[in-house]
């Protein structure tokens, strides 16, 4: 019978939520700690977290480099970390992350959600740097040009053309202003001046006359530091200070060292900088903070001289962020194991408290003498830092030399960041209740519409045996499509160049498609989540190229197009019933065919559509049994029984008595009511999800049902606690949803509720409100919080969506005690129908997140 039965369990996605609280440091005291399992530990898998045996920190793996594909030159990604410790690879409201993919970047959301990757100009030397003013704007360097990259579109803007250098530099280190209004650069790594983006002015320029230095930094207050290779006392030695019209003011340091610039908590500018280079230190091997104004030292920690740091100040926090690491690779029982070896620290400015958050258990192997260095990174809040580490993999599992992958932690502490327009978790999203085909269109099919000079290829590598390509500026080919999906099938090589592409007539972004090696039938521009309708995707060839490539050749070899079918005509209707506290839950299921016609129905509860550890029930009606998949949700492992009555079918979620549990059937439908009772330990709040199959194979996907509050409730802070109704069928709701913080509601800072199918921000109503400033978010169809608009909730305000509108008459917004309130009139759209279920998460202005909370389910009509 099993072999039988496991043909007829719906598929799940495997979810990994990755939902992480924040994870405050538990160690202040000095001493020796000895990481656990030091030389066989290995991490979880990307999305995936674990607790610091050490420290009791949480840690998140947010890359899985050697499963990447590289972008640049094929095969897969050897590493993949931050780019250094002095630039933060968050943006303002650390909903998005740049990471190196070895030559060029990657874009994450702040969950550490793998997003995309940049354009292959923004490489691993373009310096890429968050505005401060907005959260989507990248500037960079690119030759003698100073550029902006606009991740919600794909925009790419010159700002300024240094022409009278072949090159400008950051020299690696810098980051943007704590204004966000002045850069330092180095032209042709000489001259040294200040770049003011507002008024588009350059200061005076500072020659180095060819004595080597470093790098150079820019100052919380727009000073400029000069950092020479030589130490010494002289001029053009050690840590020199310069105004912003490059005017030397006063040596800093007396040599140059690993450092970072921030703000002390009286406002003072202050450098970090480890001493170890010091030929007259005040403390052996310390942390020093420098007062820039006189260039007086504090010495904040002192470590073993085996040790060497990075360090990572955030604005104005009173701390710095510490990374140590150990170049002699000592073993935790060697007496080189030492104090603070190979940790995670943050460090109080005023040298009071050194907090240990863990062990990044990185290591140097063979020739790779500096990927293996974490370079631990901190956001601009201080709330959270991200570290590269190797884990020593390639020992454990022969990884190759230079391997190393990213991690992050969520600290916590006080946050100045705009409200947050991402969710407190992305976890990959669960399949939609419909099936999802792609087709494959030519590049000569009649959809594809040609304007300008096009030549034909006929390489065999190509698509179906032929593609085109053009050079010629204002060359375009346009295709238009039905579908969700779309993806642009070129050719990348040397000889590649430039275009822009349009989505319904909108720039998309500028692809660069060069390649330094060939790739065939490679997918050059892609884009998901659209509704599914009529829609046309324009490639326009520049008749440009970057200076690598030696043509501008645009390719345009095939369109692949994800079609998504609704269920068939007769497709079961699924109707729930259901209640907290009682034993009793009842699915009934009509079938156009007669309820004789099913054959197979499932219902499954969790908190997200995931078959493991879930109350994952099958029922066969041709044999009258009840099925119950294993606590892994591998559909193989099941155990079941003939409801005659007796007996019961269980896992360690729940158990059903068959006794009080019938299916019964009558002209088109079957009703499945069960008698279910839950373990403890699967307390909670719970989606009801519910499918089913007829003989004819005709299959209704997963359909969110309802929801179901399993006891006992976990105790947590911050907490969603109730949606009003719990239930619908309307395409006109009075939404109330209510929120808890510890002690009082004025802690909320940002609370979240997204309705839909799955835990899913596309193609969603997924609203954010930030209380701090009473502006209500709705994300847009792509569910990218960089672009979601707001409204205050004031008059008659409102905003809208593909799936719905929210208005602020009739809202409301109330503080009692330690829950808020928040009453919104929403309106769907007929499109939006289908069972929908209503998930709700929480901020504290402390960054404090709780997990997505399943409180509600609803059927939106569809007329």
């Amino acid at each position: 019978m099993k072999a039988v039965i496991r043909t007829v369990l719906l598929p799940l996605t495997v979810v990994l939520t990755g939902s992480m609280a924040p994870a405050l440091a538990q160690l202040a005291a000095r001493g020796v700690e000895l990481p656990a399992d030091y030389s066989t530990f290995q991490p979880p898998p990307v999305g995936g977290t674990y607790v610091d045996s050490v420290f009791g920190t949480t840690v998140k793996r947010i890359s899985n480099a050697l499963a990447m594909p590289n972008a640049d030159i094929g095969g897969n990604l050897t590493w993949v970390e931050d780019e250094y410790s002095t630039m933060s690879p968050f943006n303002s409201d650390n909903s998005k992350i740049l990471l190196v993919h070895q030559s060029y970047f990657g874009l994450y959301d702040g969950t550490g959600f793998y997003i995309r990757d940049l354009p292959l100009e923004i490489g691993a030397s373009s310096e890429p740097r968050w505005s401060r003013k907005d959260n989507r704007t990248i500037y960079y360097v690119h030759g003698n040009q100073f550029k902006t990259y606009d991740i919600s579109t794909g925009a790419m803007n010159i700002v300024h053309t240094f022409s009278e250098y072949s090159a400008i530099s950051g020299m690696g280190e810098s980051d943007i202003s704590f204004d966000g209004d002045h850069f330092v650069f180095a032209g042709d790594s000489r001259y040294v001046f200040e770049y003011r983006i507002g008024t588009d002015t350059k200061s005076p320029v500072f020659d180095t006359g060819g004595t080597a230095f470093d790098s150079i930094y820019i100052t919380p207050k727009n000073n400029v530091i000069v950092a020479w290779i030589q130490s010494g006392t002289a001029r053009s030695t050690g840590q020199e200070l310069f105004d912003a019209n490059m005017n030397f003011l006063r040596q800093v340091g007396r040599a140059d060292g690993h450092k970072d610039v921030t703000l002390d908590t009286n406002g003072d500018e202050v450098l970090v900088w480890t001493n170890s280079n010091d030929p007259q230190p005040i403390c052996n091997n310390g942390i020093v903070k420098i007062r820039l104004a006189d260039g007086t030292q504090t010495c904040l920690a002192t470590f073993d001289w085996s040790l060497a740091v990075h360090i990572s100040a955030p604005d104005n926090s009173g701390f710095v962020y510490v990374e140590t690491y150990a170049p002699s690779n000592p073993a935790p029982s060697a007496s080189g194991w030492v104090a603070y070896t190979n940790e995670l620290l943050q460090i109080k400015l005023d040298g009071s408290q050194v907090l240990r958050l863990a062990h990044h258990r990185s290591r140097p192997f063979q020739s790779n003498t500096y990927n293996w260095q974490p370079k631990m990174s901190t956001s601009r809040d201080g709330s959270r830092v991200v570290y590269s580490s190797d884990y020593d993999l390639q020992t454990i599992d022969g990884y190759t030399a230079q391997y190393g992958d990213t991690y992050l932690i969520v600290v916590g502490g006080p946050s100045t960041a705009a409200p947050p327009p991402a969710p407190p978790s992305n976890p990959p999203p669960t399949p939609a209740p419909t099936a999802t085909s792609v087709v494959r269109y030519e590049q000569d099919n009649a959809a594809v519409q040609l304007t300008g000079t096009w030549f034909p290829n006929n390489g065999a590598f190509n698509s179906g045996g032929s593609a085109i390509l053009a050079m010629d500026q204002g060359s375009q080919a346009k295709f238009t499509f039905t579908g969700t999906g779309v993806q642009w099938i070129g050719h990348r090589d040397p000889w590649s160049g430039i275009a822009q592409v349009y989505l319904d007539g909108a720039l998309k972004g500028t692809i660069d498609t060069y390649s330094a090696n060939t790739q065939a039938q490679a997918v050059v521009y892609s884009v998901s989540g659209l509704s599914n309708a009529s829609h046309s995707l324009a490639i326009a060839v520049a008749g440009t190229n970057n200076a690598s490539s030696s043509g501008a050749w645009v390719w345009v070899d095939a369109f692949d197009v994800s079609i998504t079918s609704s269920a068939t005509a007769a497709a079961p209707a699924i109707v729930y019933t259901g209640s907290a506290g009682s034993n009793s839950i009842s699915v009934t299921y009509s079938a156009p065919g007669g309820y004789q016609s099913l054959d197979v129905v499932n219902i499954l509860i969790n908190t997200v559509l995931d078959g493991r550890q879930a109350c994952y029930l099958a029922y066969s009606r041709p044999s009258n049994a009840l099925y119950i998949v294993a606590d892994n949700g591998d559909s193989t492992e099941i155990s079941g029984k003939v409801m005659d009555g007796t007996g019961v079918v269980g896992n360690s979620q729940c158990t059903v008595a068959l006794a009080g549990s019938s299916a019964t059937g009558a002209g088109n439908t079957l009703t499945l009511a069960l008698n279910v009772s839950f373990s403890s330990s699967f307390g909670g709040n719970k989606v009801v999800y519910a499918a089913a199959r007829d003989t004819a194979q005709n299959n209704s996907g997963w359909q969110t049902v309802g929801v179901r509050s399993v006891p006992t409730m976990p105790a947590t802070f911050p907490n969603p606690v109730v949606v009003t109704p719990a239930s619908g069928n309307s395409l006109t709701q009075t939404v109330t949803v209510s929120y808890q913080d510890q002690s009082s509601a004025t802690n909320l800072q940002t609370v979240w509720a997204l309705i839909n199918s799955a835990i899913d921000g596309r193609a969603a109503c997924y609203i954010a409100y930030y209380r701090p400033g009473n502006q209500l978010y709705l994300y847009p169809d792509n569910g990218d919080g960089t672009q979601a608009g707001s409204i205050a909730l004031t008059g008659n305000n409102t905003i809208s969506n593909s799936q719905c509108t929210v208005s602020a008459q009739g809202a409301s917004v109330t503080a009692s005690g330690n829950t808020l309130t928040l009453t919104l009139p929403v309106t769907f759209k007929t499109a939006f129908a289908g069972f929908k279920g209503v998930w709700l998460a929480a901020q504290t202005l402390a960054a404090q997140t709780s997990p997505w909370q399943a409180l509600a389910a609803w059927s939106v009509p569809g007329n």
